[in-house]
């Protein structure tokens, strides 16, 4: 098949796609059949478009062909006929991405999965429901659990299982040793996966079909898929649709494992769009009209929200009201409008109405103290900077950023954060954070005193990053985010030495080997000293910082330790002893504390959490006390000097 690559929001002519697509005497057909799948639609440049709109584009605005051009309203990957159109999203204005690049893209769509369908009417045979997310969600689960699969229960000679005597005596003849019948061989249970389970079978059909087409279509590793070529038999051949509905139907009934109820419901879905295939009519779709809202979902993860964290578990002393409030979330504190009900000459207050709800809220302490309330705004635009503003956020939006300040005036006062920090955040594809304009309305808004900020900034962010954390589920670095509330580089040592940890974490074996727990070699250890007083700074510049903390544990501060190898080092304790539920406890609080913080110093044993009755010393009686320290102490040793 022909991979075609087109950039989301682009006007294309009818002409440039049939010298994409093959073949090409096909492209007005196959421009109409994407219409009707809301994935293409007509691009009127003389349209008046709101400015903030998220579907304007510039590309076509100044053109003055009378030609119809249409537009990708969409991301993701459309397979039809002999084409596979790869739409990539707007923000690569330059440049192609590169496979890495659309690796990502697509694995963001799968884990939206949720919203990756597209709904079109059904006209002139052609299916209305697409099969390409459930051959995707198919084999994910595959990869994630395997086969589906049902056991038996049997019989094997000299297993590790029960014995089952009746059967061994009954079968087997003793050897007599000392008049006392020794059974040399004997039977005993064993579970046994039933191979010729007929939905394991059907399952093994159905996933090597789903592979076998994906890897016609030659995007299996676009769609970081490994090929499944586990059955040998057609998925015609178990039967027609009816049966094998019938069949899973039944099987559904007796199963309550969530994974294969969730394999049952799928395999259903895929043989009814299977059996209304139209062979040369099906188009198979995967991806979103609605990219914006994975945009806005990743910044949100990238920078933390705490929207929907409650009030007692944002780390702050609370005091006053605010202390009765302890279990209410953040988002629950924004004001609602309050309409009155106008009858018979009086006014009844009504029911709550909507509010305003802000994007991301998060919160920064910088290295002198410095608290600041943060509030993003995640704009899936690719403003332009050349001349007059154009495709920045509008007026509404500029508004309500303002009025999100407004709305948590009363906690930021009463908490005393000393700024407030406001910022839209549109992507890029660059690799660096980048800050592109700033906007003010004071003379609508009115004047902010301080803490309060005037200005709302914008920030192009490399997507690539943030998409990152949010697939990994984890924030962007805290280098990252003091470079966006600074709006300059790290120039302090400390701030340097961050930056090089975080950047570095994954490509130095050095540090790697501080991470995973492992000792440094002599050369290794002088290495990571130069680093730190030559490469980075002074020896000065390190004392100043970080006084007389050891080079390795100092690392271990910024990258801490894969929980994995922390748990490893535990292992023998817990295999060695029998421990009651609340030592287990503490010992697991014990490496929590030691994988957030990289070791841990014998005088935190004495302070919270490790107080009262998960006390230390209460719990753990001496030799207990002397086993776990050991641990502590190897821990702490295997980032020292050799």
């Amino acid at each position: 098949m022909r991979k075609v690559y087109v950039r989301e929001l682009k006007p294309y002519s009818l002409h440039d796609l049939a010298e994409k697509l093959a073949p090409e005497n096909d492209a007005q057909q196959i421009v109409e059949w994407l219409m009707e799948r809301n994935i293409i639609r007509p691009y009127d440049k003389f349209a008046s478009n709101e400015v903030d709109s998220s579907f304007e584009e510039e590309a076509g605005a100044d053109s003055t062909e009378t030609e119809q051009e249409y537009q990708f309203r969409f991301v993701g990957m459309a397979i039809v006929k002999d084409n596979v159109l790869i739409v990539y999203p707007k923000y690569f204005r330059d440049r192609e991405p590169d496979s890495s690049e659309l690796k990502q893209i697509f694995q963001v769509l799968k884990r939206d999965g949720g919203r990756v369908n597209i709904v079109s009417p059904t006209e002139e045979g052609r299916q209305s429901t697409d099969r390409l997310p459930l051959m995707l969600a198919l084999l994910e689960l595959y990869s994630e659990y395997g086969e589906y699969s049902n056991y038996i229960d049997g019989l094997e000679t000299n297993g590790g299982g029960l014995i089952e005597w009746n059967r061994t005596i009954g079968n087997h003849l003793p050897m007599v040793v000392n008049d006392e019948p020794i059974y040399v061989e004997y039977e005993s249970r064993k579970t046994f996966r039933d191979e010729s389970d007929f939905i394991t079978r059907l399952h093994r059909a159905v996933l090597t079909e789903c592979s076998a087409e994906l890897a016609d279509a030659g995007v299996t590793d676009l769609l970081s898929l490994d090929e499944v070529r586990i059955s040998d038999e057609p998925v015609d051949d178990f039967g027609d649709l009816k049966t094998l509905e019938w069949r899973l139907e039944r099987e559904r009934g007796i199963q309550f494992v969530d994974w294969k109820i969730s394999i049952l419901d799928l395999l259903t879905k895929y043989l009814r769009k299977r059996s209304t295939n139209v062979e040369n009519n099906e188009i198979k779709v995967f991806g979103t009209t609605s990219f914006y809202h994975l945009w806005e979902e990743a910044c949100k993860v990238a920078f933390g929200d705490k929207l929907h964290t409650k009030l007692g578990k944002l780390g702050f002393k609370l005091a006053g009201t605010w202390k009765d409030q302890a279990r209410k979330e953040l988002i629950k504190f924004i004001p609602h409008p309050q309409w009155e009900r106008y009858r018979d000459g009086h006014y009844a207050d009504c029911t709550e109405t909507d509010t305003l709800i802000p994007d991301t809220i998060t919160f920064t302490r910088s290295d002198d103290g410095h608290r600041t309330f943060c509030i993003y705004d995640a704009k899936y635009y690719v403003p332009s900077m050349k001349g007059k503003m154009r495709h920045q956020p509008g007026v509404e939006s500029v508004t309500k950023q303002f009025l999100y300040q407004a709305a948590y005036r009363r906690f930021i006062k009463d908490y005393k954060f000393d700024s407030v920090y406001n910022a839209f955040l549109v992507p890029s594809s660059s690799d660096t954070f980048s800050k592109i304009a700033r906007v003010s309305f004071s003379e609508v808004m009115g004047w902010y005193e301080a803490p309060f900020n005037n200005y709302i900034d914008m920030w192009a962010l490399p997507a690539h990053k943030v998409f990152d954390s949010y697939l990994w589920d984890k924030k962007i670095s805290d280098v990252e985010i003091k470079e966006i509330l600074r709006s300059e580089n790290q120039t302090n040592y400390a701030s340097v030495v961050e930056h090089y940890m975080q950047k570095h974490l994954d490509d130095s074996p050095i540090i790697q080997k501080l991470h995973q727990n492992r000792l440094l070699s002599e050369e290794e250890f002088n290495k990571l000293e130069c680093i730190f007083t030559h490469d980075l700074g002074s020896k000065d510049d390190y004392e100043h910082a970080y006084g007389s903390t050891p080079f390795g544990l100092q690392v271990r501060k910024f990258v801490k330790i894969d929980r994995k190898f922390v748990e490893q080092e535990f292992s023998h304790f817990f295999e060695s002893n029998e421990l009651s539920e609340l030592q287990i406890d503490c010992v697991h609080e014990i490496e929590d504390y030691i994988v957030e913080n990289g070791y841990m110093e014998l005088s935190a044993l004495h302070q919270s959490p490790f107080e009262g009755s998960k006390s230390f010393s209460r719990l753990f009686n001496e030799q207990l006390r002397a086993d776990l320290l050991f641990v502590i102490d190897e821990i702490t040793e295997n980032a020292m000097e050799p």
